[in-house]
C-alpha cells in the first residue's frame, strides 16, 4: 500500500461553474464515476495526503473530497506543471 504523510483537511466550496483546469478535472473525475457537477455550490471537506512511496520523482498527493456522508472525489495528483491527475 501507499505510505502517506502531511494530512491536511479544510473546507472548500465546489464552484458554481466549471472552466479551465477545473472543468478538465471535473470531466476526468466524471469518467471515473465522480459527478462533481451534482455538488456545485456545496461546501465539502478536502483531505490531502502526500504519498511518500508512489515512485514519482515529484510530490504526489492523494485528494479526497467528501460531503457529510459521501466520498465525492478521490484522485492522485502529481504536483508538477506537466504532472498527471488520475481518479482512484
Amino acid at each position: 500500500g501507499w505510505k502517506v504523510s502531511k494530512e491536511a483537511c479544510d473546507a472548500i466550496t465546489i464552484p458554481e461553474s466549471f472552466d479551465g483546469v477545473y472543468a478538465d478535472f471535473a470531466d476526468k473525475m466524471k469518467q471515473a464515476g465522480y459527478d462533481l457537477a451534482s455538488h456545485k455550490g456545496e461546501e465539502v471537506k478536502r483531505f490531502t495526503y502526500s504519498v511518500d512511496n508512489y515512485g514519482s520523482s515529484a510530490v504526489t498527493a492523494e485528494l479526497l473530497l467528501t460531503t457529510e456522508n459521501e466520498l465525492i472525489c478521490a484522485a492522485l495528483i502529481e504536483q508538477k506543471p506537466d504532472g498527471f491527475t488520475e481518479p482512484v
